[in-house]
């Protein structure tokens, strides 16, 4: 590592280190103490989606905000102001990142400012020439997601996908990286669990090695409709975020706790700009405020942000974005 790099990496890590002492002292105080800054972040390429997936909200067009792609030149005003303190970027929020034809570009950008960047998409746009521009943009990681192991199951979920396409991404992709010469990006083939699919984890397990993947990985799936229970619930209790109860009633299974690390280290741009505590506030209705407007640093600090952190460490419960949280 260059004397520079290194000097960076210092520094960034000091500052999540003090970041999340921030967050410690926060959750035994029950009063926010926000030190530092953020050091995690998730920046909005594209807010629709190519796929109707019936739990995604831009799948199911439920979100209320502009439908679109975010302009370079915000894009750059962001990257800008956090990359003295950015660890780890991921270049996606609600949308398929690769509808934004300046993806590679924005990924060069943040690559040229030494932030580890990482997305996760469908596959569905990957052919050749993207997979190329993919491996020589600087991207640090990509996930795809497969969610099955055959056409049938994987388009329950996936609806107007075609798998063969996502399997062909990660192949592209590796591909790539082999004719290049390149160990980036670190191709991450994941696969949400489902009722109709959770028999098909060891089959999904062995196409990942077959396409190239360099690592599979299983995520439990968000239901919205879930407390009297959906068809999309696996059986599996452990692959599911909720608990079946003896009246047929399903509640979350993770405990939710008045303290949250998220609001105190991690911060989401949409892509009109908008400063978002997480992924799960998908129409920006607790937005702390805009890049546009204010300097970042002083939106993370502002009177919004705060009275969030305070809302979240007195009675999380009573934020709706929090009641179907994992974290």
């Amino acid at each position: 590592m260059q004397r520079g790099n290194r000097l960076s990496f210092i520094r960034k890590t000091a500052n999540a280190i003090w970041s999340y002492c921030g967050y410690i002292l926060s959750a035994v105080t029950h009063k926010p103490h926000c030190f530092g800054m953020p050091f995690l972040f998730s920046v909005e390429t594209a807010s629709y989606c190519n796929l109707r997936c019936p739990q995604c909200p831009s799948g199911t067009l439920a979100l209320t905000r502009r439908r679109g792609t975010m302009p370079m030149d915000l894009y750059k005003t962001i990257i800008d102001e956090i990359s003295d303190y950015a660890l780890y970027t991921t270049l996606y929020l609600q949308g398929e990142p690769f509808l934004n034809k300046d993806f590679c570009k924005m990924t060069e950008y943040a690559h040229k400012k030494r932030i580890y960047t990482a997305t996760s998409t469908n596959g569905q746009l990957i052919d050749s020439e993207l997979a190329e521009k993919i491996v020589t943009s600087g991207l640090d990681k990509i996930i795809v997601s497969v969610d099955g192991a055959t056409q049938e199951s994987y388009e329950k979920y996936r609806a107007g996908g075609q798998i063969s396409k996502a399997l062909n991404a990660i192949r592209l992709i590796a591909d790539a990286k082999k004719r290049l010469r390149k160990s980036k990006p670190l191709i991450e083939m994941q696969m949400l669990l489902f009722k109709h699919n959770e028999n098909e984890v060891e089959a999904a397990r062995d196409l990942a090695k077959t396409y190239g993947a360099d690592k599979f990985t299983l995520k439990t799936a968000q239901i919205y409709d879930y407390k009297q229970g959906n068809e999309l619930i696996p059986t599996k209790e452990s692959f599911s975020r909720y608990v079946r109860h003896e009246d047929g009633s399903y509640t979350l299974k993770r405990t939710l706790h008045n303290r949250c690390a998220r609001v105190f280290t991690s911060a989401c741009f949409t892509i009109d700009g908008d400063v978002t505590p997480c992924s799960f506030d998908k129409n920006a209705e607790h937005s702390f405020g805009n890049i546009k407007h204010a300097p970042f640093k002083e939106i993370w600090h502002g009177k919004s942000a705060n009275e969030f952190r305070t809302s979240v460490l007195k009675r999380r419960t009573s934020m709706d974005i929090c009641t179907n949280c994992v974290y």
